[in-house]
């Protein structure tokens, strides 16, 4: 009798692996279902996202841009990002010899 039970014991233990291993084997196929179909969808996100950029391109306003251009030239060659907004000293050291230069 103790044989049948350990016959029984070893059908039912074999059947309980068998069902984890294709419970993982079930899990590991729906993971990668699910990995394939987020790549899809971002694809096609990506996709839809190129279309839409196509059809709505973006033009620069050259009118815009030179009114602006217009604009930040009028205050002279002192409001240049070099001089500074009071403009170049007039009485620079142009020519005159510093401790650098010696």
């Amino acid at each position: 009798m103790s044989g049948a039970l350990t016959a029984a014991a070893v059908v039912a233990a074999t059947a309980t692996v068998y069902s984890a291993n294709e419970q993982r084997k079930a899990g590991k196929a729906q993971e990668r279902a699910a990995n394939e179909a987020r790549t899809a969808a971002d694809k096609q996100a990506n996709l839809a996202d190129q279309a839409n950029n196509r059809a709505n391109k973006r033009r620069p306003s050259v009118g815009g841009l030179l009114e602006q251009n217009m604009q930040s030239g009028a205050g002279g060659a002192g409001s240049t990002m070099l001089t500074g907004p009071g403009g170049a000293d007039a009485g620079g050291s142009l020519g005159k010899n510093t401790l650098l230069g010696q």
